[in-house]
């Protein structure tokens, strides 16, 4: 894909990503008015999420110049514990995510090669402001994904190990069940993968998703 391809597809993600946290964070702001401060975000909680994912895979080594990108639904689900600190909220989460999220290249000196997204988990800090029934928040953290490259019929798989950095918004709608709308952002460690030939791979997700959860 040309790279001016790659920087449409990148403000079209920015677009809908800041288009889904607006879904949510218009009704959220009118509830919170309505509400006032008597959201309590301490606890544990556990949920479910579901969006769309993008993976952009390249290599720009000698004689491997290559870059291949797909899309796809993804969904999963979330675990995490907040303080509540009064102003701002505080926390970790842990998440599991998975997606048909595949397509084909053309690698010089090896061919037709399959690269696969077999799942991603994220494991990450929320710090955000307490608007009484919702919150804003940033999140990063660790991330890793289970990817797979095939190629006349060698296949390797590896997990890869990054860092990952979003922001979402999440609403009250009884007292212990919240919406969300969140971006995560997450880049990899290069891998190198045995095919008929040694690949090295580049690797970077944009994930855009909603989810619901349930606080204890």
């Amino acid at each position: 894909m040309s790279r001016s391809k790659t920087a449409v597809r990148d403000s079209l993600i920015g677009t809908c990503a800041l288009a889904l946290l607006a879904s949510l964070a218009l009704p959220g702001a009118a509830q919170a008015a309505d509400y006032g401060s008597q959201g309590n975000w301490d606890g544990f909680y556990i949920g479910v999420h579901a969006g769309y994912g993008f993976f952009d895979a390249d290599n720009s080594g000698a004689g491997q110049s290559w870059n291949e990108q797909a899309d796809g639904p993804t969904g999963g689900v979330l675990v995490g514990y907040n303080m509540d600190l009064g102003d701002y909220v505080v926390g970790l989460e842990a998440d599991t995510s998975f997606g048909d999220l595949s397509d084909d290249t053309v690698i010089g000196g090896i061919g037709n090669v399959h690269v696969a997204n077999h799942g991603q988990h994220t494991f990450r800090a929320r710090a955000g402001m307490d608007l009484g029934s919702s919150l804003l928040y940033a999140t990063g953290g660790l991330a890793m994904s289970d990817i797979w490259l095939r190629a006349g019929g060698v296949r390797d798989k590896n997990f890869l190990w990054g860092g990952v950095v979003g922001a979402g918004y999440e609403a009250k709608i009884t007292d212990n069940i919240t919406l969300r709308a969140e971006y995560l952002y997450a880049i990899y460690a290069d891998q190198t993968y045995q095919l008929t030939a040694p690949v090295s791979v580049e690797y970077q997700t944009h994930s855009l998703r909603a989810g619901v959860a349930w606080q204890f």
